[in-house]
C-alpha cells in the first residue's frame, strides 16, 4: 500500500489549454515581457498558495495561438489530493476565473510518473489559415492572413507531398537558426519528420467573395518558426515564385526571398502524447469488447480508433470542461485526435 500510495503522489497534473496569443510575446518565460507561461504559473501559485512552475509540450511563438498545448505541474497529484473536496470540485472553475479569459483550461488529468513532455508526444499538428479573396474579414483578422492575389492550388498541394518525410530542414529553419551553430559542442540538428501535410479550401460561410485555406502540418517536432516559413514557401509557389520545396530542402539554405507568414494565422490545433504497445493492445481489445456489447458505445465520438493512447495517462480523471471524470476511462487515439470512451462516469467537477 505504501509503494502504491507513493507512486500517485508522484505522479503529475496535465492540463490541455487554449489562448488567443495575440497579446502575449509568445509561451515560454522571457525576461521584460508577457508570457503565457508567466500567466498560467501566476494563476496556478495562487490556486495552490504556493509557487508553482510548469513543464510544456510546445514552445509556440508571439502572437501564435493554441487549442491544445499540454501544460504539465509535476507531482502535482499530491498537490490536487491536499485540496478540500470543494476546491477539487471547483478546479477548473476557479483556474480559468483566475487565468482571467486569457487563457482556458479546458482538461486536467492525471500524468504517469516517467512522463516526459518533450521526448512523450507522439506528434503536434499545427493549422494555419489564410483569407483568399478581395475583400477580408473584419472579424477574423486576429486568426487568419489576408491575400488579395489569385493562388494555384494544384502547385501548393505538390509543394506540401514534397515537404512529408524525414529531412533536413535547414531551409526553412528562422534566420537565426539557419546558419549551423554549435551548442556545448553539439551541431545543431535541422532534421524533423512531417508525417502528414494538406492544403483544405472552403468557401467563408458568409462572405461568398472569401476563399478560406487551411494548411495542415502534423510533424513529430518543429524548428523555430518552421511552419511559418513553409506556408511563406507554399503561398510563394502559390503565387508564382518558380521554387521548389524539394530543391530547397536539398540545398539546405532558406531562400533570400522567403518572407515568413504572419504569426496570427498560426494554431497548435493538436497535440498526441505517446502509446505503449502493449496498452494499445489490451485498451483496443477492452474497446471492441465494450462496443459490442454496450449500449453507451453509440456515445463514442471518435469515427474510428486506430490506436490507443493510454501509457502515460493514468485511468483516473480529475475533470473535464462537461463536469465529468470518467474513472476508467479509455484513451482513444483516432485519426483526427484524442478522443474518450467514459465508463463508470463519476462526477467530479
Amino acid at each position: 500500500m505504501k509503494k502504491s500510495s507513493l507512486k500517485k503522489q508522484e505522479s503529475h497534473l496535465g492540463f490541455r489549454v487554449s489562448y488567443d496569443g495575440t497579446s502575449f510575446q509568445g509561451f515560454q518565460s522571457q525576461s521584460n515581457s508577457k508570457s503565457i507561461q508567466q500567466w498560467i504559473e501566476k494563476a496556478f501559485s495562487i490556486f495552490f498558495r504556493q509557487e508553482i512552475k510548469i513543464q510544456f509540450t510546445s514552445r509556440t511563438d508571439s502572437g501564435v495561438h493554441a487549442y491544445d498545448q499540454i501544460v504539465v505541474l509535476r507531482n502535482g497529484h499530491s498537490l490536487y489530493s491536499a485540496l478540500q473536496l470543494s476546491e477539487q470540485k471547483r478546479l477548473l472553475y476557479s483556474l480559468n476565473a483566475l487565468l482571467k479569459g486569457r487563457v482556458c483550461v479546458w482538461k486536467v488529468f492525471r500524468l504517469k510518473a516517467d512522463f516526459n513532455p518533450k521526448s512523450d508526444i507522439d506528434w503536434k499538428e499545427y493549422h494555419y489559415q489564410v483569407h483568399q479573396g478581395p475583400v477580408f474579414d473584419p472579424l477574423m483578422t486576429g486568426t487568419a492572413w489576408w491575400i488579395r492575389s489569385s493562388l494555384n492550388l494544384p502547385l501548393m498541394k505538390e509543394a506540401l507531398r514534397q515537404l512529408v518525410g524525414h529531412h533536413d530542414f535547414s531551409a526553412f529553419a528562422d534566420k537565426k537558426s539557419s546558419t549551423t551553430k554549435k551548442i556545448s559542442s553539439e551541431v545543431v540538428d535541422n532534421c524533423r519528420t512531417i508525417l502528414n501535410a494538406q492544403v483544405i479550401v472552403t468557401k467563408h460561410p458568409y462572405i461568398n467573395e472569401i476563399n478560406t485555406i487551411q494548411f495542415r502540418f502534423r510533424g513529430k517536432g518543429f524548428l523555430y518558426r518552421m511552419v511559418r516559413n513553409m506556408v511563406g514557401v507554399v503561398v510563394g509557389i502559390g503565387r508564382g515564385i518558380p521554387w521548389s520545396a524539394e530543391t530547397l530542402l536539398q540545398s539546405k539554405k532558406r531562400p533570400q526571398l522567403l518572407v515568413s507568414a504572419p504569426a496570427n494565422g498560426l494554431v497548435l490545433a493538436k497535440t498526441q502524447v505517446a502509446s505503449g504497445f502493449v496498452s494499445k493492445l489490451l485498451t483496443i481489445f477492452l474497446f471492441l469488447l465494450l462496443f459490442s456489447h454496450s449500449t453507451e458505445a453509440k456515445d463514442f465520438t471518435g469515427s474510428a480508433a486506430f490506436s490507443v493512447s493510454q501509457r502515460f495517462f493514468d485511468d483516473e480523471r480529475l475533470g473535464h470542461v462537461n463536469g465529468f471524470s470518467p474513472w476508467g476511462a479509455l484513451q482513444l487515439d483516432v485519426s483526427f485526435g484524442l478522443y474518450e470512451f467514459p465508463f463508470g462516469i463519476e462526477p467530479i467537477v
